[in-house]
Order: structure tokens, then sequence, then C-alpha cells
């Protein structure tokens, strides 16, 4: 019998794991079994493509990994972009 798992739920797990956390830890925080993590993930990833799902967690993790936020890397990305367009004028 499968239960049916919320929606906040489901985007809990995805959050998380973009985030970087293990399959276990997201299980035990939330309180659901780790193959039903496994089945979330696998879900949305086949859902947006395994190559953006895999590109997401790498930049999520990196973002974290250097301190910055989501929005002090778009700003960045915004200026990166304002300067490449000026030098090829």
């Amino acid at each position: 019998m499968r239960i049916s798992i919320a929606e906040e739920t489901r985007q809990e797990v995805v959050t998380k794991w973009l985030s970087g956390w293990a399959r276990d830890k997201i299980a035990g925080e939330i309180g659901i079994g780790a193959g039903t993590v496994t089945n979330i993930i696998a879900q949305w990833t086949n859902e947006v493509g395994a190559p953006t799902a895999a590109a997401l967690r790498e930049l999520s993790i990196e973002i974290r990994r250097t301190g910055m936020g989501v929005r002090e890397c778009a700003r960045g990305l915004r200026i990166t972009s304002f300067v490449q367009q000026d030098d090829r004028r």
C-alpha cells in the first residue's frame, strides 16, 4: 500500500537534497523512509532531467561552500554579464 506524500514534504526533500544533504539525513529530519526520499528525488530528477538536476545540486552546494547566498551569486552573474557585454562593444 502506497502512502501519499504531501507536496510540501516533496518540496522540502528536494530543497534539502539540492543543498547537499544526504538521503539518510533528509529521511531522519523529515521523518520519512530513506527509500521514499530516493523515490522523491528520482521522480523530480526525471521531471527536470538528470543533467539539470545534477547541475543545480552542484551549484547549490558550491554556493553554500563559498558562504555566498543565492542573491550574491545572482548579483555576481549580472555584473559578469554586464562586463562581458561591455567588452564586446
